[in-house]
């Protein structure tokens, strides 16, 4: 009885590493090792405390926020990691420059590194190309394309109709600028039909964020808008520039 015990557990042994590792995560396994120490008491305020573990790059904040309002939960968080949160290049930035001008802030540091083609072809091409849906799993049209237009360096072809429509557009020769300007011309409506373009082209950036906010904000319970009010008023952040910082991921996926 004893041996047949002892190899079960051997058998258990050598499964269960397996068994932790989960067929569904596409990151990387973290190795690191894991911190024993005590966490470090830091300071206080009214409703909340922060502790740390850890040192430099391995340091790993331990913030306990409680009780009151969103807006006492976001002011206080912001209060107890103030030092943390100045440090953050991008709150920074926007507390300085706004955050239109960090974006422009951003593009001057990364223009060293985009090849010209890409900056002169942005010149005249409103909309961004990229598609990040999901996989396409509707049937293949054979039938041959409608021609639609043409200019001296495109040509514009359609299959299709109505949401089964595919555009096929043909741009060729002359420089990155006429590419984008000879597609721009060939899709001129299809592009001024996309919502998020149109209101980039209408209100600026700041405006697009602020018009996507109206429109969510009756869908998005108070508590959230509340919590950025405070975390806005701790951090010294203009509350607009945080709203519209936590919008752009939406403006982007309706793009």
């Amino acid at each position: 009885m004893r041996s047949k015990l002892v190899i079960l557990f051997c058998f258990i042994a050598i499964i269960y590493p397996v068994t932790l590792l989960d067929p569904c995560c596409k990151g990387k396994l973290n190795t690191n090792e894991i911190l024993h120490e005590e966490p470090r008491f830091i300071n206080s305020i009214r409703n909340g405390k922060p502790f740390v573990v850890g040192q430099d790059y391995e340091k790993i904040n331990i913030v306990h926020v409680y009780g009151g309002t969103p807006y006492d939960v976001g002011y206080a968080f912001s209060q107890l990691m103030s030092e943390d949160f100045k440090q953050l290049l991008v709150a920074k930035w926007i507390a300085e420059y706004g955050l239109p001008g960090t974006l422009d802030l951003n593009y001057d540091i990364a223009r060293k590194y985009t090849p010209p083609w890409y900056n002169e072809e942005l010149q005249d091409l409103a909309a961004d190309p990229s598609c990040k849906g999901k996989l396409n799993t509707n049937e293949i049209l054979h039938e041959q394309p409608r021609f639609i237009s043409s200019l001296p360096n495109g040509k514009r072809f359609v299959v299709g109709q109505g949401y089964d429509k595919i555009n096929i557009v043909h741009v060729y020769g002359g420089t990155p600028y006429d590419v984008g300007y000879a597609f721009s011309q060939l899709m001129s409506e299809d592009l001024k039909q996309l919502l998020v373009a149109k209101w980039i082209a209408e209100y600026g950036l700041p405006g697009a964020l602020d018009l996507n906010y109206d429109i969510a904000r009756k869908y998005t319970p108070p508590w959230y808008d509340e919590e950025l009010q405070g975390l806005a008023a701790g951090s010294g952040v203009l509350y607009k520039d945080s709203r519209r910082l936590n919008l752009l991921p939406e403006l982007i996926n309706a793009a």
